[in-house]
C-alpha cells in the first residue's frame, strides 16, 4: 500500500513537472545575460533552470537551483526541483545534502515529498 502511494505521488510530481515544462516551452529563450541583470528574480531563474534542463544542460540547471536554494532557503519547491535534477544526473552526495537539510527543517509537506524522493533514491542508488 505504501509503495503504491509513493508511486502515485511520483506520478503526480512527474505530471506537474511535465505540465510546467510545456507551459514554459511556449515562452522565448532566457539568456544568461538576463539572469545576470536580475539574479534574484525567482520566476526568471526557475524558467532558465527549466530551459537549461530541457536541452540537457544539467550543470547550468543545478548551479541555478543551488543559487536559488541559497537565496530562498525556505522554498521547498526549489529544494524538490534541485533534488529531482540531482537524482536524474545520479549525484547521490549532493542529493543526500538536500535530503538531510529538508529532514532537519521538519516541514511536514517537505517530508512527505522527501519520502517519495527517498524511495526513488533507494531504487536508483542501491
Amino acid at each position: 500500500m505504501f509503495l503504491y502511494f509513493v508511486r502515485f505521488k511520483l506520478f503526480l510530481i512527474s505530471i506537474i513537472l511535465l505540465i510546467s515544462t510545456s507551459v514554459f516551452s511556449s515562452e522565448k529563450n532566457i539568456t544568461y545575460m538576463q539572469i545576470l541583470q536580475d539574479p534574484n528574480n525567482l520566476d526568471l531563474n526557475l524558467k532558465y533552470a527549466q530551459q537549461q534542463g530541457k536541452v540537457g544542460n544539467f550543470k547550468q540547471t543545478i548551479s541555478t537551483l543551488e543559487r536559488l536554494n541559497m537565496l530562498y532557503p525556505d522554498n521547498v519547491e526549489i529544494k524538490l526541483y534541485l533534488l529531482s535534477v540531482l537524482v536524474q544526473v545520479d549525484s547521490p552526495e549532493k542529493a543526500n545534502t538536500i535530503i538531510e537539510d529538508m529532514k532537519s527543517r521538519r516541514d511536514l509537506s517537505a517530508l512527505l515529498h522527501l519520502q517519495c524522493m527517498i524511495e526513488l533514491k533507494v531504487h536508483h542508488w542501491v
